[in-house]
């Protein structure tokens, strides 16, 4: 906010409101708020899996909200970052929330923001909110199984018509932004068990998409790790016995453990 006096003699003041376009620029710039995975960065030869990434292919084209569905490790974020990636929103802002990270008492003024001085010993100038960050872009929420259903039931309106204040204001704001959600339990077993609002649900389930396991995919196996040893330029090949028995792993952890082998 700039206050100007008008005249020397006068009283009265001009005041002119400076969007927080450039503090938000400045921000995602700062906090990397951008997506580097396409679809082509995701290696498959398994069927289920191409046929997954044609239907989240396809969803990208599309404005509604998504919903990926997957184990521990099976790449949900890069496949987001892939669907941001083949958007229209693909020049804006990609802004990544992990839902099980933030403490449930301070997750809505991450989201939303707050006003200045709003809350004492916080930053004095308030600070911007995920929705603002990811305007005209993506804002990924993972780990949703985490998120308590008192901010379920706070998201509600935003998720009808992109409406919010930020916490101290009383000046309501929009964000065009594109809500994937990701989780590693069912919807049904997140319904059932009481942890998610089936209108919530009906909100962020536009379209769902499924990750099949790794394990369900023994080619990729093979193909993901001779890809990781080329990547990592280490000399030497695997043997008939050591692609045998990666293939035969379970790999509870996906892609993310065979990639710390």
């Amino acid at each position: 906010i700039v206050v100007t006096p008008l005249t020397e003699y006068e009283r009265a003041y001009s005041v002119t409101l400076r969007p927080q376009t450039q503090l938000i620029s400045s921000v995602n710039k700062l906090s990397g708020n951008r997506a580097v995975f396409t679809f082509r960065s995701i290696l498959t030869e398994n069927d289920s899996m191409k046929k997954t990434l044609a239907l989240a292919a396809k969803f990208a084209r599309y404005e509604g909200n998504i919903l990926i569905q997957g184990e521990s490790g099976s790449g949900k974020e890069v496949l987001a970052q892939a669907i941001h990636n083949a958007s229209r929103n693909a020049d804006g802002p990609f802004v990544v929330v992990n839902c099980a990270s933030i403490p449930r008492e301070l997750f809505e003024m991450e989201l939303f923001g707050y006003e200045a001085s709003a809350f004492p010993g916080r930053a004095a100038e308030g600070k911007p909110g995920r929705f603002e960050l990811a305007d005209n872009g993506t804002l990924f929420l993972d780990e949703i199984e985490s998120m308590s259903i008192q901010v379920q039931t706070g998201l509600l309106t935003f998720l009808d018509d992109g409406m919010f204040y930020n916490m101290g204001s009383t000046t309501e704001q929009k964000s065009s932004v594109r809500i994937v959600c990701a989780t590693n339990e069912s919807a049904e077993k997140l319904m059932k068990e009481k942890r998610l609002r089936l209108d919530f649900y009906n909100r962020i389930a536009g379209s769902v998409i499924r990750i099949p396991p790794l394990r369900e995919r023994p080619q990729d196996i093979i193909d993901m790790a001779m890809h990781f040893l080329e990547k990592q330029q280490r000399s030497g090949e695997f043997t008939e016995e050591t692609l045998d028995y990666l293939s035969k792993q379970e790999w509870k952890g996906n892609t993310r453990e065979l990639l710390k082998c």
